[in-house]
């Protein structure tokens, strides 16, 4: 079995792009997080104080289901999480996803999708739903125009 794992959630397709790149050039296998409910574009309207990702996003409380946990972690040294930045930090779901497992003894290597914002307050949160059970690494944003070449130096630097 292979050691590295990607785990990426994505509403747009840019985080899902990513981690399909991290995955050819790693030999990663591949997990996408999925919400239970799934998003409709006016849940996932930032701009609408009443949509359901604002309401989350700003409930301290808020651990929206998942659709489907992966088996087992146990097999992978190295795990790959990709997110986009919703309001500064990582969206609610896959800190709900994050604490189903134990990331003891694990590398985890974070990285953000988002054309104008840095992780903010992301790294910090996922922290807290890991229990700090291991150090975080990577910690990178990509956009929609982050190609193969910037993916491939990403990965050398790790």
């Amino acid at each position: 079995m292979t050691k590295d794992l990607v785990l990426y959630f994505s509403k747009s397709g840019n985080t899902e792009r990513i981690g399909k790149l991290i995955a050819e050039n790693t030999g990663a296998d591949l997990f996408e997080i999925k919400e239970k409910e799934e998003y409709t574009k006016e849940d996932l309207n930032w701009h609408d104080p009443e949509s359901r990702v604002t309401k989350e996003m700003g409930d301290l409380d808020a651990h929206p289901q998942v659709k489907e946990l992966i088996t087992s972690i146990d097999g992978y040294e190295r795990i790959f999480l990709g997110f986009p930045i919703w309001w500064y930090t990582v969206p609610k779901v896959v800190l709900t996803f994050l604490e189903n497992y134990d990331f003891s003894e694990k590398e985890l290597v974070v990285f953000g999708t988002s054309a104008m914002s840095d992780l903010g307050e992301a790294v910090f949160a996922i922290e807290k739903a890991i229990d700090y059970k291991t150090e975080i690494k990577g910690g990178d944003i990509f956009d929609g125009r982050t190609d193969i070449h910037e993916i491939k130096e990403w990965l050398k630097a790790l």
